[in-house]
């Protein structure tokens, strides 16, 4: 199975997960957002979690990569880990 590092906001239901695909610069884009979650997770599968509050990235082994409100701000189209409301406490910091 191809997994996709684009989940389009047409595609998602009001709650809802997905498999996706990190691309290799370390991002994927969600509801027309990028969403950059580090060097560790590059070219890896994860799963997207959402609800009318809130949008978790998962690992393959279920941990917690990182949390954000959702939906996100209107005119927001980039989101780092320093934005996150929650993030994998061993994930090393990026600046």
């Amino acid at each position: 199975m191809k997994l996709s590092a684009t989940l389009r906001a047409d595609q998602m239901e009001p709650a809802g997960s997905q498999l996706m695909k990190v691309n290799k610069n370390r991002c994927m884009k969600v509801a027309g957002v990028q969403l950059y979650l580090g060097k560790l997770l590059r070219s890896t599968h994860v799963k997207v979690i959402w609800d009318a509050e809130e949008l978790m990235v998962v690992s393959m082994d279920g941990e917690l990569v990182t949390k954000y409100d959702f939906p996100f701000p209107d005119g927001v189209t980039y989101l780092s880990l320093r934005h996150a409301k929650a993030k994998f406490q061993n994930m090393p910091e990026e600046g």
